[in-house]
């Protein structure tokens, strides 16, 4: 999950004045995340749910700026949009020890 938000999720927390705030259906994101698990070799049996997917998105989205938001034609996750196909967000070094 996490290396899903780094490679594919931008926090988007600003939005433009008279513009809808940036979001993400759970359907959409859900299905970004399989496409991306499956790619980097994660069993797509062994994969979540789309809600245990949506409710750690939820806990790991908070710190982002990312809510969760459910009411009315739209269920899913503002603050935040989906990067591309094929450019990667940056990556987490380890600490050399």
């Amino acid at each position: 999950m996490l290396g899903w938000i780094e490679d594919r999720v931008i926090a988007a927390t600003l939005t433009v004045v008279g513009e809808e705030p940036p979001r993400v259906r759970t359907s959409k994101a859900y299905e970004d995340f399989k496409i991306w698990a499956t790619a980097e070799g994660y069993a797509p049996g062994n994969l979540p749910s789309v809600n245990t997917f949506s409710q750690r998105l939820q806990a790991v989205g908070a710190s982002k700026g990312i809510t969760y938001k459910r009411g009315g034609p739209f269920r899913g996750f503002e603050g935040m949009r989906l990067r591309p196909w094929g450019e990667r967000g940056p990556k987490i070094k380890a600490d050399a020890a």
